[in-house]
């Protein structure tokens, strides 16, 4: 066994020298026995024998066909794709580190056209982490806030009729980039500035979702 795994190491070694490794792996592929044939393969069976071998070009479209359904379905979408290669797929720390990152929620909205209660992506900067000495939700408030809950903070939106406002939140770890009421993750300008345009876009395009358990 050893000299077999001495002698795969030294065959890749050589192959990534010569540049002659493969950029993906090779498509797992079903291979019949060849056990002879027997009369005349009709056209049905030559058709299945046909596509019973696949490129990697066929598998990533059908790939991204079934990645489109999920989006369409609202379980998934390109936001929550970026973010799940970050931190291991693990939520960030609720530390100073998330001050000034530009974050999404979940957020329960009332569709100003038909009244009904939805979900929709809104975006806001993370103003401040609470350290659980000091912070307080307003100035009259007594209790001290628990270390960890941050201040959310968002811009105007003129076509919404909303003020830039504030709001301190409790975010739970285990709804970090998911699709569920009060979801966070990074807005996609923290991945690239470029992202999306100055006036985000996505929140008036945004695709809601029913939540009538509001």
């Amino acid at each position: 066994m050893r000299e077999l795994l001495v002698e795969i190491l030294t065959h890749e070694a050589t192959a990534r020298r010569m540049k002659e490794l493969p950029e993906e792996a090779a498509l797992p592929q079903q291979v019949r026995r060849d056990l002879g044939q027997l009369g005349t393969v009709d056209e049905d069976a030559a058709d299945v024998e046909k596509r019973a071998l696949f490129s990697a070009d066929e598998l990533a479209t059908k790939a991204e066909a079934a990645m489109q359904r999920r989006v369409e379905a609202g379980i998934s979408d390109s936001i929550e794709d970026l973010n799940g290669g970050v931190n291991g797929g693990n939520a960030p720390a609720f530390d100073q580190a998330l001050v000034g990152k530009r974050l999404e929620v979940l957020w329960p909205y009332t569709d100003k056209d038909t009244g009904k209660r939805v979900l929709i992506w809104a975006s806001g900067r993370i103003a401040r982490v609470a350290d659980g000495l000091s912070d307080k939700r307003s100035v009259r408030a007594k209790v001290v806030l628990p270390a960890g809950m941050l201040l959310w903070a968002w811009d105007a939106d003129p076509e919404f009729e909303e003020p830039a406002g504030e709001k301190w939140l409790a975010l739970l770890p285990k709804k970090w980039n998911k699709q569920q009421l009060y979801s966070w993750r990074y807005d996609p300008r923290e991945f690239s500035p470029a992202a999306v345009p100055q006036r985000d876009e996505r929140r008036r395009n945004a695709r809601a979702m029913d939540c009538d358990e509001i």
